[in-house]
């Protein structure tokens, strides 16, 4: 493995935005500048062990110019498992695929710190069949199932895997450890008087909520070589939880663990693991500002002076960073998911150029990872695949040779302005829509009560394509089977939606919201029903919307539960702004009847039975049923893409472009039938990538098997 040593600085950086291009001495480790992507969840181990997806997934983001990446929590105990795709330092065997991947993020000039965690109550119990822990038998959420409630033993066992996890970390050559004792996990569920109603050694008053705490940390301190790595905690200043752990409290207990322990860092995080709003703080989406926690590492900063703070959520792009570090919110910033989105934004920052921004949806970045699947990202199709998209286009450019063919792309919402871009880089694209904006179908979210965060996205996608030279034509309508003079035509023209007759009347489509302001022309007291049977996106945006005009709204579901399809993450924060509105949910519930006079009638789904009936509705507002216009195919190759293909979100469409725009180049210009093919199968194939575990054939001195 490759030691650690003070990089050289990006290139351009420190001249484009001077606090976030500067080093940073953290206890022993220099930092080449103070951009972090901190701890997140990935989702690509093999069996508990680092992947060579994992490798090449951190290798990114070092080569595009952080200073620090923290890996995500290497869990110390069985009992934090949760499932096989998280990583684990339980045992010695994770020391070789560690190393590996010290190895790639040193390489690229980052340094890498690990964090260590016990997720304690919230650990899912399936997986290993062996119940979660915690220091009080308190459940998590409604629902969920009680942890087993510690014992001493076992609290010595947890101190011993803690100890255990930071020699295995120095083995492995990392250059500091973070101790998660935040987000409502194991350490922090002994701190909070909320999770902690424990009246032994270990609860009661402050000092010994703290004693598991301090314990951990004396003993991951003997264990680390100190005058090479550093140590530090994640705290969550601020748990936003009634009967939970505050500021002024968190300031206070902050700085007795830094002068006790002498720690290098604190990383300032917020919120509990717990089943309410606090979840939606913690990966504050679109819903929220730019940064709308800044003031909690401030405080924290100046009860710690002198010790380095590292702060988190919604650091939107470098020179946001910039800003905040100019003023005093943090010595250091964690642009995580920013990092997700455009891995390269720290060397793109330092050149002038633009970055691909994160809109904070949370769909395929927390959204994905909670429901046990690999990382993902709606504006960046290549995350968690990065070796086999670099692998894909280098073949490309090898079969295609010095041949440019020429594609047309029809159809300018998001799939369509993906697919030019892909294309741009082999073809050249014109981009047709008979619109008069881009975006598509996507302007019509982003025009809703707190969505705007994807107008980031179709900025983004309309900029990058003028930057690649794509001619944009808009307000141009192309005939059907129509190919211009194009060697390959890319169809991206979406799906129809209509409204459904409900009785005697049509919905209208929820999409009128952002087109004709339907909402305007409600006034206070008007009574309105959303229909919607998707339970996503779509139809909350559009309850949350008419609420705002301050309307009586009645959403209806014939599913099982209110907004199944978005994460928990976003939904506590949702649900949250909806209390107290004019909201009445239906759910289990369809719409049977709307008739002349106004009355809607609603079916229990279940029992066939009437539910409720709801006099004088003014409108009824219908998410609608998409359908796939099956477009006209010209003579020459072409590639349908997006929902024009079949209707997904914004995500699949990005995907689609993407892969769409580089599988009309194949048709189009690869002339040998063999290359075609394999082209063709690597392209169906990207997202089926195989998650092998980054092992070494002689494991590190001093690594022997077995827990230690």
């Amino acid at each position: 493995m490759t030691a650690a040593a003070p990089a050289d600085p990006v290139p351009g950086l420190a001249d484009a935005h001077p606090h976030l291009g500067a080093p940073l001495e953290v206890g022993p480790v220099t930092l080449r500048n103070r951009a972090v992507v901190t701890a997140h969840t990935t989702n690509l181990a093999t069996s508990h062990e680092v992947s060579d997806r994992h490798v090449e997934y951190h290798r990114r983001r070092a080569a595009g110019g952080f200073g620090l990446i923290i890996t995500e929590g290497l869990r110390v105990h069985p009992t934090s498992l949760r499932r096989p795709e998280t990583l684990s330092v339980w045992t010695d065997d994770a020391v070789p695929g560690l190393a590996r991947l010290v190895d790639a993020v040193h390489g690229e000039g980052a340094a890498l710190f690990a964090q260590v965690l016990h997720s304690g109550r919230e650990a899912a119990d399936e997986y290993t069949r062996i119940p979660s822990w915690g220091p009080s038998a308190l459940a998590w959420s409604r629902g969920a199932p009680l942890p087993h409630e510690m014992d001493a033993e076992e609290i010595d066992d947890l101190v011993a895997c803690y100890a255990a996890a930071a020699w295995r970390v120095a083995e492995a050559g990392f250059d500091g450890v973070e101790l998660h004792i935040g987000h409502g996990h194991l350490l922090q569920q002994f701190l909070s008087p909320a999770t902690n109603h424990r009246d032994d050694a270990w609860g009661g008053d402050p000092a010994r909520r703290l004693a598991l705490v301090a314990r951990v940390l004396t003993a991951v301190a003997e264990t680390l070589p100190r005058d090479r790595m550093a140590l530090g905690v994640r705290i969550s200043a601020d748990e936003f939880l009634e009967g939970g752990l505050g500021l002024a409290e968190m300031s206070e207990l902050t700085r007795d663990l830094v002068e006790a322990h002498d720690l290098d860092f604190v990383n300032v995080s917020h919120s509990a693991y717990v089943g309410g709003m606090t979840l939606s703080t913690q990966i504050a989406d679109m819903a929220h500002g730019p940064a709308p926690f800044a003031h909690l590492p401030a405080a924290i900063r100046r009860a710690i002076p002198g010790t380095p703070v590292m702060m988190a959520c919604r650091v939107e792009t470098a020179a946001h960073g910039e800003e905040l570090l100019a003023a005093g919110a943090a010595d250091a910033v964690a642009l995580t998911r920013a990092s997700i989105a455009d891995p390269d934004l720290v060397r793109t920052a330092g050149a002038g150029l633009r970055a691909r921004r994160c809109t904070a949806c949370n769909q395929l970045c927390i959204g994905r990872t909670s429901t046990g699947l690999p990382l993902s990202c709606v504006v960046n199709p290549e995350v968690g695949l990065e070796e086999r998209w670099d692998a894909l286009r280098s073949d490309l450019a090898a079969a295609l040779g010095t041949v440019r063919p020429r594609v047309l792309v029809v159809g300018a919402g998001p799939a369509g302005m993906e697919a030019a871009l892909a294309a741009a880089a082999y073809a050249d694209v014109e981009l047709v829509d008979a619109a008069d904006e881009p975006g598509g179908t996507l302007r019509l979210a982003a025009s809703l009560r707190n969505r705007g965060g994807w107008w980031r996205l179709i900025e983004d996608l309309t900029a990058e394509c003028a930057t690649a030279g794509v001619r944009l034509a808009l307000g141009r309508r192309v005939p059907d089977g129509h190919a211009a003079d194009a060697d390959a035509v890319v169809l991206a023209t979406g799906a129809r939606r209509h409204a459904r007759t409900f009785g005697d009347r049509a919905g209208v489509l929820v999409e009128r919201l952002g087109v004709d302001g339907w909402a305007e022309l409600l006034g206070p007291d008007d009574r309105v029903v959303v229909h919607d049977d998707q339970g996503f996106w779509p139809g909350l945006a559009a309850v949350e919307h008419l609420l705002a005009t301050g309307a009586e709204v009645h959403y209806v579901s014939p599913l099982g539960a209110f907004a199944p399809q978005i994460t928990i993450y976003s939904k506590f924060g949702l649900t949250d702004r909806l209390r107290g509105a004019r909201l009445h949910p239906h759910v289990g519930a369809t719409l049977t009847g709307w008739g002349g006079d106004g009355a809607v009638r609603l079916t229990d789904a279940i029992t066939g039975a009437t539910a409720a009936e709801l006099p004088d509705v003014g409108h009824v507002f219908d998410v609608g049923q998409p359908e796939s216009p099956r477009p006209v195919r010209p003579a020459v190759p072409s590639v349908v893409v997006g929902d024009a293909y079949a209707p997904r979100d914004t995500g699949a469409a990005v995907w689609s472009g993407r892969v769409g725009g580089l599988r009309a180049v194949v048709r189009a210009a690869v002339a040998d039938p063999g290359a075609q093919d394999r082209l063709e199968r690597a392209l169906t194939a990207l997202p089926l990538a195989p998650s092998r575990t980054a092992r070494q054939t002689v494991a590190p001195e001093g690594a022997g098997g077995g827990a230690r």
